[in-house]
This record gives C-alpha cells, structure tokens and sequence, in this order.
C-alpha cells in the first residue's frame, strides 16, 4: 500500500512538473549546425516518445492476455510496479497509461508543431469541455444509449430442456441489436454528450464557481480580498495603498507565508 501511494504521489508530482515546464521556451541555439542537430534529434524524440506513449496508454484494464503487446507490457511491468489488492503481482493496468500519458505529454512540449495543431480553436473547445464531458458520459450511456439500442427491442424467452424435452430452466433476455444500429446511435450519443457538456460549461460551471467564491469570502476573507488586489495588479489597475486610506491589504503570496 505504502508503495501504492509512493506512486501515486509521483504521478501528481509529475503533472505538477510538466505543467511548470510548459511555461519554459525551449528556443533552438542561433548556430546552424546545433540548430539542425538539435531539430532533428528532438524530432525523432517527439517520434519515439508520443508512439510509445500512444501504445502504453493504450494498455487494456483487462485480459491482458488477449494480445501480444498487452501481455509483454503486463509481464513487463509486473516485477516494477506496486501491488495491489485487485493486482497481487503488479497493478500495470493503472501505472501503464500513468506513464503514457506523461510520455505524451512530454513529447507535446518537446513539439511546436504538436502545440500548433492542439491549439485550433475546436480542439481547445473541445479540451475546455472535457471535464463536463467526463462527468456526463455514464449518464448518457445509461439512458439515450442504452434506450437507442435495446429499448424499443422485443424480448425473447430462453430456456433449457432436460433429456425429455421438458423445460428445465426459461428466464426472458433482451436480443442484442443489428450491426447498423450502432453507427447512428454512438453518432446521436456524441453529439448529445457534447451538447450537454457545452452547456455545463456555459451555464452550470458559472454557478459553481461563483459559489466556491462567496464561500471563499465567508471562510476566509483577507485570502479573498488578497485575491481580488492581485487581480486588479495583473489588469494594471492602480492601488490605493495610502494610509489615509485605510489599512493595508496583504497580498495573498503574504497571507500564504504566514
């Protein structure tokens, strides 16, 4: 467990420093020799590190036996990773996309290009939805979806004969639908789980984050109004700071440290 938790927090810690270095220019030296080297190094960086990310965040949560990769990963991963109650030998099923999606993200730093195409405005759409979509996805599986393809379907009796003939055991099942049902229904439950997650990020996020502020204000108050000045700083805005004017409001890196 304590090796489980280990991990964990790295996997955090890791996110935290991938974030850090996302602000950083990784600018090419001026000369041309180590320009073009390093072009052509970080190229084929970007190349091994998003592939192989793609392929390890791709590890099955189950039956990792099924395939050939899955299963050379599985019987990789098992000495190294931590054990846990549902993986006795190695939980690779958890740590496996971890680690890919940091070697993705990894190479999208490493990749202007990369960076170039993730920042199209449908694309950062669709990433500023993401959470909602997340949060909404089951629901939707479980109602529209689930009704689209087994709701307006008959149900069949089954049942099982004994050497007789006579009916053992029957229980009623619903069939499952034809092949061409499930095109235009996964097409109407796309459409309408981003329909829905548009619209909690138009309408409902607003909401929340206006009541995480008034309770912010009721609980703490000066780390609010510190909040408020540093925004004010970051707009240009002038800050009366005179003392004739009242006491002074700390900033909130201030009210931190104490």
């Amino acid at each position: 467990m304590a090796d489980h938790i280990v991990f964990e927090i790295g996997s955090v810690f890791g996110g935290m420093f991938l974030a850090e270095v996302s602000q950083h220019d990784f600018g090419l030296p001026s000369n041309v020799f180590c320009s073009t080297l390093l072009h052509k190094v970080r190229f084929v960086a970007v190349l091994i590190l998003s592939s192989f990310g793609i392929l390890v965040f791709s590890f099955t949560d189950a039956n990792a036996d099924f395939m050939t990769w899955t299963r050379v990963l599985h019987r990789l991963g098992q000495p190294y990773f931590p054990a846990t109650q549902w993986a006795p030998f190695g939980d690779t099923k958890t740590y496996w996309p971890v680690i890919g999606a940091h070697l993705i993200t990894i190479a999208v730093l490493l990749s202007p290009g990369i960076q170039s195409v993730l920042s199209h405005s449908r694309l950062v759409w669709l990433g500023s939805i993401s959470y909602p979509f997340y949060l909404l996805h089951g629901m939707v599986i479980r109602t529209l979806l689930v009704w689209m393809l087994y709701g307006l379907r008959e149900p069949i009796w089954l049942y099982t004969k004994d050497g007789n003939g006579n009916i053992e055991e029957a229980w009623q099942t619903i069939p499952k639908p034809d092949r061409w049902m499930y095109v235009p229904s996964l097409a109407v439950f796309l459409i309408v789980t981003l329909l829905l997650s548009h619209f909690w990020n138009q309408w409902i996020e607003p909401w929340f984050g206006w009541l995480t502020l008034k309770a912010e204000e009721c609980m703490c108050p000066k780390l609010a109004e510190a909040q408020k000045r540093e925004e004010l700083i970051e707009e240009g805005l002038p800050i009366a700071n005179d003392a004739s004017l009242g006491e002074r409001v700390p900033l909130m890196s201030e009210i931190t440290q104490q």
